[in-house]
């Protein structure tokens, strides 16, 4: 019982963090480029969005910017070749990072599990 009260809370805590921004100039029948509105993002998620993506060979250009330092969000850019969608590039380095993610915690645990790892006290300071 309680695992369901957990999924119906999430569920209703759930809040939309991503959104199209239209670009004027953009033709609105383009399937190849877009740019997208991440909310509660950064220079980290953006850098590392950014690094993924340049390396597909679908993608003609990516880039990001973050509109004012007090907005709590990242401007996306994402241009790709005809027969890609920007989504699906997006998604794709998504997938990327956690596959990444969990790459290095699997590592970091192992290594731990070996002993190949040494504790080191912070220093007073």
């Amino acid at each position: 019982m309680a695992d369901n009260m957990d999924v119906e809370v999430a569920q209703t805590d759930f809040v939309q963090r991503m959104s199209i921004i239209p670009i004027e100039g953009d033709e609105a029948s383009s399937d190849t480029c877009c740019t997208f509105a991440i909310k509660e993002e950064d220079h980290t998620m953006g850098g590392i969005l950014r690094y993924i993506m340049s390396r597909f060979p679908e993608v003609t250009f990516c880039g990001y910017s973050v509109p004012h330092p007090a907005e709590d969000e990242i401007h996306f850019r994402i241009e790709t070749v005809e027969g890609t969608t920007p989504a699906e590039v997006l998604r794709k380095a998504l997938d990327t990072i956690v596959n990444m993610s969990d790459h290095m915690m699997a590592t970091f645990e192992q290594a731990i599990k070996d002993g190949k790892y040494e504790f080191v006290a912070e220093p007073d300071l």
